[in-house]
């Protein structure tokens, strides 16, 4: 946990990053940054779209403190990272409630961690755990409804050690709070599972009962709170942490996937309901929309 960790500052870490910087990125090609959709396909209503967007993305501490590395360029020592992302002059929309069609002033937001799927999500805060150990690379950008690129990018660094063991909770909490741990339930399904597959993704609705979803940092570290969050985690990448119902995974490789959901308590210890769901992107599948 960050607990053990040494945090070098307590002030902001943040990049901001003009719409105009998309020119510059297009011309040195796709190297590692996350990119959906084929080249030119973001056309001319995404350049106008992303006139006069910014996207400003900082690490927190887990009581929520800003923090900053040692460099402009440089990385936070932690073995947990959450994210917090303000974005001005958009309008940030589910893109299926559009149909996945570009709109001027409409957009999402992407994550990625390393080369794991991107996941693509309206939520301006995800948290992600066991990230392993070494140097790792998360990065955020705005895009469009078709999930094209939009401009505003930005990339944060963590140094990692050891990931914390997490234990079920259940035990405390139904100590503590019988009724919250006895009645919480999970389900959880994919949606349009074959038809996104081909598409080389993936999109997973969740439906809690029995126990509120809330931030761990708004509720405190103890287990035993009637309050709880989800966990997602595609094959064995890093577990997401966040009390979003809907998440969609973008840039799947070919082959098989599980995709697992958890419920968690407010220190992150598992609670019992749990869903793993299978799919498998066929080699037709393109990377594209």
């Amino acid at each position: 946990m960050w607990s053990h960790r040494t945090v070098r500052s307590a002030a902001a870490f943040v990049i901001l990053i003009a719409a105009g910087c998309q020119a510059d990125r297009t011309s040195q090609g796709d190297g590692d940054r996350p990119h959906l959709a084929q080249s030119g396909s973001m056309g001319e209503t995404g350049d106008k779209a992303a006139s006069g967007m910014t996207l400003t993305a900082t690490l927190l501490g887990p009581t929520g403190e800003k923090l900053v590395p040692p460099t402009p360029d440089g990385a936070i020592d932690a073995d947990e990272a959450i994210v917090q992302v303000d974005v001005k002059g958009i309008d940030l929309i589910d893109p299926a409630k559009t149909g996945e069609k570009p709109a001027p002033g409409q957009g999402h937001l992407h994550y990625r961690v390393d080369r794991q799927p991107v996941i693509a999500t309206t939520a301006t805060k995800l948290s992600f755990h066991e990230l392993g150990p070494g140097p790792h690379t998360i990065e955020v950008m705005l895009a469009a409804n078709d999930h094209s690129p939009l401009g505003p990018m930005a990339t944060l660094r963590v140094n990692s050690g050891e990931a914390p063991k997490r234990t079920t909770g259940a035990e405390t909490m139904t100590k503590n709070n019988p009724g919250a741990a006895q009645n919480a339930t999970l389900k959880a399904h994919l949606v349009d599972k074959d038809a996104k597959a081909v598409k080389r993704a993936a999109t997973v609705e969740v439906d809690v009962m029995g126990i509120q979803l809330g931030e761990p940092e708004a509720a405190g570290k103890e287990s035993f709170a009637a309050v709880a969050h989800l966990h997602y985690r595609v094959d064995q990448g890093v577990v997401i942490a966040t009390t979003e119902k809907k998440l969609s995974f973008h840039d799947l490789e070919i082959g098989p996937h599980t995709i697992t959901v958890a419920l968690a308590a407010q220190d992150h210890t598992l609670l019992g309901p749990k869903e793993t769901l299978e799919l498998n992107v066929p080699d037709s599948a393109s990377a594209g929309h």
